[in-house]
């Protein structure tokens, strides 16, 4: 919720999700991403690389943390085709952002 307020977001009052599902985060992650890119478009490089770098810390400090341990479990539960390639394409996801922030300085 700390990160959250940090980026000027405001819980919906009576929103059922929690700040920490796994939703909320990636879409958390989204609006990052979107703000950067919006930032790089209008040349206001300083600010995209300080998005860059607050994506960059979420997912080193959170996302990547439990993310792939409860991706681990969660792909042995999946009872559907449908699930299980969200889930594979969730951690195919994650793998590939590493080497995108290594590039930004």
């Amino acid at each position: 919720a700390r990160i959250y307020h940090e980026d000027d977001l405001i819980p919906v009052q009576d929103a059922y999700e929690r700040v920490d599902y796994l939703g909320v985060e990636l879409g958390y992650l989204e609006m990052l991403a979107e703000k950067e890119a919006t930032l790089w478009l209008t040349r206001k490089d300083e600010k995209a690389e300080a998005v860059a770098a607050r994506q960059q810390a979420f997912l080193e400090d959170h996302l990547l943390v439990w993310v792939p341990l409860f991706l681990d479990v969660a792909l042995d539960q999946a009872q559907t085709d449908y699930f299980h390639g969200h889930m594979l394409m969730l951690r195919g996801f994650l793998a590939d952002q590493e080497p995108l922030f290594a590039a930004i300085p």
